[in-house]
């Protein structure tokens, strides 16, 4: 015979028939409480997927958007990068491709790729022109001429050759000459550029107004002055001078006592030149009375365009000369000239030259001379 079963084994098991029956039979839980359940809990409630069509509306929406605007948008860019751009240029204008450049001739309008001459000179006596010149390499091409005009008129048509030179012989005129070089591809314009040449012929104007023509001048100190043409170098025997903004000159020569010819040349910027020569006699001091000259200056070191005063003192035998005219220069520039008093004093200020470095200050007198150095520095 079997065995029975405990009364424990029963409990057991008439709980888990229990347990499975109430399962079978669980109540379901109402909406509104379960979710008032998750909300405190933290449970957060899932959303509802997007509907499709409002996405592709939005979608279309975006596009129509940027067609409409995407113009305006980049043209007000545009214009602000234009803007920015102008006023980099103006900022740094080196940083500009067609900067004009800088040719010798002072007197032409040529950027990088024009036709270009070489040698050309902005004043000339000669009317007789021979152009050389060339076309930049970047802007040469087979079949391209050289148009030269001069004054307004067609001179010749000239092709250039395998290494983009022409020339080309032109007749000036007496006064400024315009030159145009255009280069052409058929009948179109490639690159352009104009020169400016003078042809002057007349000799440049001098005088030479002290001393006179055969005077009788004391020495050995002489003073030559006179008036050139504007722009003009002028030569005093042999030495070329400075002269002012006026064409006025002042040069001082020693000369031994004798007959003496002073040589005045004037060449102006075409290479014409004019000479004046002026005799005179040169006598000895009329006092046999050593003179002698002292110059004091009241800076010896100044910076550049400052003043300094030079005190002038002359003496003969121990006695100070009155009446004496005494002129002071810096360098090759004459600066003024002032008349000795009673006891023998002249004062003369003037401005320190604008370059630095060691100046020297002469002045001459009749029968003396002095000199000072000036240190110009900053």
């Amino acid at each position: 015979m079997g065995r029975r079963p405990s009364a424990t084994l029963r409990v057991i098991t008439l709980v888990k028939a229990d347990i499975r029956d109430r399962s079978a039979r669980r109540i379901p839980v109402p909406r509104d409480r379960y979710r008032a359940t998750a909300r405190r809990t933290g449970i957060q409630a899932r959303l509802r997927p997007r509907i499709l069509v409002l996405d592709a509306v939005f979608v279309v929406m975006g596009l129509l958007f940027a067609l409409y605007s995407g113009p305006r948008i980049a043209g007000v860019v545009g214009g602000g990068v234009d803007e920015l751009g102008a006023q980099l240029v103006q900022l740094f204008p080196s940083a500009q491709g067609t900067k004009a450049i800088d040719l010798p001739s002072g007197n032409a309008n040529v950027t990088v790729s024009d036709p270009i001459l070489q040698g050309v000179v902005d004043f000339t006596r000669d009317p007789a022109l021979t152009l050389s010149g060339r076309i930049p390499s970047f802007a040469f091409a087979e079949g391209r001429t050289v148009e030269i005009g001069l004054n307004g008129a067609v001179a010749a048509t000239v092709t250039p050759d395998a290494n983009g030179a022409f020339g080309a012989a032109l007749t000036l005129r007496e006064g400024p000459n315009a030159i145009a070089l255009t280069v052409l591809s058929g009948k179109d314009v490639v690159a352009h550029s104009s020169y400016t040449v003078v042809l002057d012929r007349q000799p440049p104007t001098i005088t030479v107004t002290r001393p006179s023509t055969d005077a009788t001048v004391d020495g050995p100190n002489i003073t030559v002055e006179g008036k050139a043409e504007v722009g003009a170098t002028v030569i005093v025997n042999d030495r070329t001078i400075v002269p002012a903004q006026d064409g006025s000159f002042t040069e001082f020569i020693n000369v031994a006592p004798g007959a003496f010819t002073i040589t005045v040349l004037a060449r102006d910027r075409a290479g014409n030149e004019t000479t004046v020569k002026t005799p005179i006699t040169v006598k000895a001091p009329a006092t046999a009375a050593p003179v002698s000259m002292s110059v004091i200056l009241s800076k010896t070191k100044v910076a550049p365009g400052g003043f300094v005063t030079a005190t002038i003192f002359i003496i003969a035998n121990g006695i100070p000369q009155a009446g004496q005219q005494v002129t002071l220069s810096v360098g090759v520039i004459t600066i003024g000239s002032a008349v000795t008093d009673s006891t023998g004093i002249a004062r003369i200020s003037f401005a320190a030259p604008p370059n630095e470095g060691d100046a020297s200050v002469v002045v001459l007198a009749s029968g003396a001379s002095g000199r000072a150095t000036l240190t110009v520095a900053k």
